[in-house]
């Protein structure tokens, strides 16, 4: 990847960035958070969540700084050019189960979602034709008006102007979940249900972590992001601002604040789906109902590009030509191929690719990013690797105009990083050049491995080898919750909550 990000569209692209990947993020997850926070108290709610954050937000970082070492934006060429064909194939299968996955269980949601909006706003009217069979019917509408072609778009950040209202969606119900709380004066903790300070115990805790668990990943959308940027590290470091602002600062603050306070309404009666709980009454509930199905409806198009993205890698390769045949034939087996599971399976497709889900987010959130990072950091030439990568001369005129001296320069530093990471993918050690060429082109090591004890080489192996397997650590727990739940929703669905009570 070469090239560069002009310093006047470094602001332009960042808020593009930053829209795109809170479209992502949100999604559905914001409907079960009040659920997580009710189960399991203020306290562990926002500990959990904090963790949890920085979690995805450290393993996107080592995906995006692995992308710019090995010059590919694709996450199977990532792990092809670190890892080998293995990791390759398991993150192609990874990436693909999670993402059709997610779309079938969105589908399934869209029914429950537009089936209640239909049902409030027109109660003993509405179609039958819509509403009858699960809400198979309105499914079907939303996916045919809305979701199908928003999917048919080129880019992923042409989802943008859909992004601003869907924040907007977002914020409304946020706005109405705040001043209900309030009014009502926080029932829950009034009453000692929801405790703010203490932990709160319950058999609900595995799914509660399951929830918040898996609410914050975006990594799946990083390399088709990364992908529709201008060439270069200045877009490795731009996508990797933009995380840090939405996962750890924008979906933060969202979870937080509808978490917490849709608790402190309802307490033990929330439910995984929030708008189950009554907010507004009348036919203004079902106003937010269709609104928040309109915002499901959007959120659908990233994780369908996304997928749809590796797929294309998978047939026709990461460098491929656009070709309007195979980007058409594409979409419509994505999106149909998963509304025909959903409408087949309209109440329980979700509970099903639960099982994939957990599972493939756990390798494709946790294991390959922190692997790919260790398998460089632990390799003699791969540490040198990250240290050129860390340098002044690759970081500063990243996002900024260069002279065309400058950017050879940068070419031709790429060009070297690119030919280790194939040694390292080989086996090999590469061998830290002597010359002055190699001075030139790479940094000396500010911690030798070879030298003495020191607090800081103490903390840089807290922070690239002890952290990174905490987190990989901590995705396999969350992992095992979530399977532990749907497994049970399965084989025991009297005990899950009960959608219809408020």
């Amino acid at each position: 990847m070469t090239g560069f990000v002009k310093e006047e569209s470094k602001t332009r692209l960042l808020v593009s960035a930053v829209f795109t990947l809170t479209l992502s993020i949100l999604g559905s997850s914001v409907l079960p958070v009040p659920f997580a926070f009710s189960r399991m108290g203020v306290l562990l709610g926002i500990v959990t969540m904090a963790v949890v954050a920085y979690s995805n937000s450290l393993t996107s970082v080592l995906l995006l700084r692995a992308a710019g070492l090995t010059g590919h934006d694709s996450y199977e060429g990532v792990a092809y050019a670190i890892g080998g064909k293995y990791w390759k194939v398991v993150t192609q299968i990874s990436l693909i189960f999670l993402l059709v996955g997610t779309v079938i269980g969105d589908f399934a949601l869209l029914a429950d979602v537009g089936q209640r909006a239909l049902s409030r706003l027109t109660p003993g009217h509405a179609p039958s034709v819509l509403v009858d069979h699960d809400g198979r019917g309105i499914m079907v509408l939303l996916v045919l008006l809305v979701v199908f072609p928003l999917c048919l778009l080129k880019r992923m950040r042409s989802l943008e102007t859909a992004a601003q209202a869907g924040v907007l969606i977002v914020a409304a119900l946020a706005t109405i979940v705040v001043v209900d709380t309030v009014q009502s004066g926080f029932p829950a903790i009034r009453s000692g249900k929801l405790p703010v300070w203490g932990l709160k115990e319950g058999g609900d805790l595995p799914e509660a972590f399951a929830v918040l668990g898996f609410a914050f990943y975006v990594q799946p959308m990083l390399m088709p992001l990364l992908h529709e940027l201008p060439p270069g590290p200045g877009s490795v470091s731009l996508t990797a601002t933009a995380v840090r602002i939405v996962v750890i600062g924008v979906a933060s603050l969202v979870y937080g604040v509808i978490g917490i306070f849709g608790a402190a309404r309802y307490g033990d009666r929330t439910q995984g789906n929030i708008l189950v709980n009554s907010w507004l009454g009348g036919p203004a509930e079902g106003v937010l109902d269709l609104a928040i199905a309109a915002y499901l409806s959007i959120s659908v198009p990233p994780m369908q590009m996304s997928c749809r993205y590796t797929l294309d890698v998978l047939i026709a390769g990461e460098d491929a030509p656009f070709d309007r045949r195979r980007h058409l034939a594409e979409t419509c087996l994505i999106v149909f191929g998963s509304l025909a599971v959903a409408l087949a399976f309209p109440t329980g497709a979700e509970k099903i690719f639960a099982v994939t889900g957990a599972t493939a987010v756990c390798i494709v959130c946790y294991v390959i990013p922190v692997a790919l990072h260790l398998k460089l950091y632990l390799s003699k030439s791969g540490y040198q690797l990250l240290e050129a990568a860390e340098s002044p001369q690759l970081a500063e005129p990243l996002l900024q105009g260069s002279a065309e001296g400058d950017a050879k320069s940068l070419q031709e530093q790429l060009e070297v990083l690119h030919e280790s990471i194939g040694v390292i993918r080989n086996g090999e050690e590469a061998s830290c050049s002597t010359s002055e060429e190699g001075r030139a082109r790479y940094p000396v090591l500010r911690h030798s491995r070879g030298g003495r004890f020191s607090l800081s080489n103490a903390l840089e192996v807290v922070q690239e080898v002890v952290l990174p397997v905490c987190v990989v650590v901590l995705g396999v727990g969350f992992s095992l919750a979530a399977l532990y739940v749907a497994m049970a929703s399965a084989i025991w669905p009297d005990m899950s909550p009960n959608p219809d009570r408020t």
